[in-house]
C-alpha cells in the first residue's frame, strides 16, 4: 500500500517540473515514478476565463495578491504538496507572506510567539507547543509547510476560532458570543438566503444526516464564526500579505473567508484557489465549479489532483458520534454538543 508520504513525493515530483521555471520548488527525497495520467490531473483552470493556465501564470497572480487562500481536502497529500510548492515559489519571488493556519486556534498564538521568541524552533516543537498532533489533524501532512515557514522566518498565525467558543455556539447559539465581537467580525449581516440554505445542506451532509433543524443552523453559525475569525487574523497581519491554509469550504468566495475579507477590506486583492480531487468520469472542469445559483463563483482557480482513496466518512462519523454519546453519558462538560 502506498503511504501518504510516498503520494506527496510523487506529486511534488510532477509539480516541481512545472515550478522549476516559475520561481522555486520544495521537495525532499528521490524523484519517484510519475503517477498514471488521468484526465484533468495536474491541470490548473481559471474559473473566471474558462481556460487552463500554467503554474507560472497562477504564481504571477498569487505573488500580487494581498490574501491567497489555498483550499484543500485535509487528508489529501497531493494538496499539501501543491500548497508547499506555491509557498516556496512565493518566497523565491521575494514575497514574505504570513502563513495562517485553520488548524491552529487563535488562542494558541501566544504559545507560538513565545516559542519563536525563545529561539528557532523546529516544526515538531511548534506542533508540540500548540497541541497540533492531539487535535485530529494529520501532522505529517502539515509538517513540511510549517517547516518551510520556519526556515524562511515567515510569520505563522493561528487562524481559527477557539474550540471552546465554537462548542458554546453550537450548544447555546449566538447568545453565547459577545455581541460586540459578533458585530466586529461582520456576523450581524446574515448570509444570502441561497448561501445559508447551501451551508445548512453541507452541514447535514457532512454530519451524515445527523444535523436536523436548529442544530444544523447552529453548525452554520459556528462555520461563519470560523470564517470571520480567519478573515480577521488575515487582515490583522497587514501590511504583510497572507496565505491561508484551510479546507476548501472555508476558501469559498460565496460564503467563506473571502466574503468577510471583502466586507472588511473591499480594496484588498483576494485570490481563492481550490485544490480539487478528480472524480471518475468527470472530465470537464465546468463539472467542478460548484456554483450556487445567484451567487458569485466560489473560486478563482481550480487545481486538479488525483483523488485519495479513504474509508467511508459516514462510517467514521457514526463511530465518532458513539464516542461523543459515551462522553456525554459520563458527564464530560467539554464534550462536543450532540444533535437532538
Amino acid at each position: 500500500m502506498t503511504r501518504p508520504t510516498d503520494l506527496r513525493a510523487v506529486f511534488l515530483a510532477a509539480v516541481c517540473v512545472l515550478a522549476a521555471m516559475a520561481g522555486g520548488c520544495a521537495t525532499d527525497g528521490p524523484d519517484p515514478a510519475t503517477p498514471p495520467p488521468r484526465p484533468l490531473t495536474d491541470l490548473i483552470w481559471d474559473a473566471r476565463t474558462g481556460g487552463f493556465v500554467s503554474l507560472g501564470q497562477l504564481l504571477n497572480e498569487a505573488a500580487s495578491a494581498d490574501h491567497l487562500l489555498l483550499g484543500e481536502v485535509h487528508v489529501n497529500p497531493y494538496h499539501h504538496a501543491a500548497q508547499e510548492t506555491i509557498l516556496a515559489a512565493l518566497v523565491a519571488r521575494e514575497r514574505r507572506p504570513a502563513v495562517v493556519f485553520e488548524m491552529m486556534d487563535r488562542d494558541q498564538q501566544p504559545a507560538i510567539d513565545a516559542l519563536r521568541a525563545a529561539g528557532r524552533p523546529t516544526a515538531d516543537e511548534l506542533a508540540e507547543a500548540t497541541g497540533f498532533k492531539d487535535r485530529g489533524w494529520d501532522w505529517p501532512l502539515y509538517r513540511p509547510l510549517v517547516a518551510l515557514a520556519l526556515e524562511h522566518e515567515l510569520a505563522i498565525l493561528a487562524g481559527n476560532a477557539p474550540v471552546d467558543e465554537t462548542r458554546a455556539l453550537v450548544r447555546d447559539g449566538v447568545a453565547s458570543i459577545d455581541p460586540e465581537r459578533w458585530r466586529a467580525l461582520g456576523l450581524d449581516t446574515p448570509l444570502a438566503p441561497a448561501a445559508q440554505a447551501a451551508l445548512v445542506d453541507v452541514m447535514v451532509q457532512s454530519h451524515c444526516g445527523h444535523a436536523p433543524g436548529d442544530y444544523a443552523v447552529r453548525l452554520v453559525e459556528a462555520q461563519r464564526l470560523r470564517d470571520a475569525t480567519m478573515s480577521d487574523v488575515m487582515l490583522g497581519a497587514a501590511p504583510s500579505p497572507t496565505v491561508l491554509i484551510t479546507g476548501a469550504g472555508h476558501a469559498r468566495r460565496d460564503h467563506g473567508v473571502p466574503l468577510y475579507l471583502a466586507e472588511q477590506a473591499p480594496a484588498a486583492r483576494v485570490l481563492a484557489l481550490r485544490l480539487v480531487e478528480v472524480a471518475p468520469g468527470a472530465t470537464d472542469p465546468k463539472d467542478y465549479r460548484d456554483q450556487i445559483e445567484g451567487l458569485p463563483r466560489p473560486f478563482d482557480y481550480l487545481w486538479f489532483t488525483p483523488a485519495l482513496e479513504r474509508p467511508d466518512p459516514c462510517e467514521q462519523f457514526r463511530e465518532g458520534l458513539e464516542r461523543m454519546r459515551q462522553q456525554a453519558t459520563e458527564g464530560d462538560e467539554n464534550a462536543t454538543p450532540l444533535p437532538k
